[in-house]
């Protein structure tokens, strides 16, 4: 569905465009330009959002019925908000098995990475996990 609602704003654009290139009388490379440029801009704005974290927070407060295989399938960004999720005990063991492993798993791999592949969660990760061995 995210990717349906960027698709519907990128379009909406080359359609505000295209309005914008005939109304004052545009050339074709106005519309090739000023699209490229849009569509560079979201592609970079839509890259800060941390869209598996954002899924998977919006399930838990708000799905009727979670769909827990998808969540856990979804990339490690996720593995935080799982994790305090399996503490509240409403999980059968086997959901909340496969939870832990991931969860240890990331931070394991968070735990080896260097400085250059930190992303901001995985900083903030880093520094409360250090903190609470020591």
């Amino acid at each position: 569905r995210i990717g349906v609602c960027i698709y519907l704003l990128l379009t909406l654009i080359g359609l505000i465009t295209t309005f914008l290139k005939v109304f004052k009388i545009k050339n074709l490379w106005f519309l090739f330009r000023v699209n490229s440029q849009i569509a560079f801009l979201l592609l970079i704005l839509f890259s800060l959002v941390n869209w598996d974290y954002s899924i998977t927070k919006y399930n838990l407060e708000n799905a009727p019925s979670l769909d827990l295989n998808y969540l856990i399938n979804l990339s490690d960004n996720n593995a935080v908000l799982l994790n305090a999720y399996r503490k509240t005990g409403v999980l059968s063991e086997k959901d909340s098995n496969k939870i832990d492993y991931k969860y240890n798993n990331y931070i394991k791999r968070v735990d080896q990475r260097n400085w250059q592949e930190y992303t901001y969660a995985n900083f903030q990760l880093k520094s409360t996990t250090k903190t609470a061995n020591y």
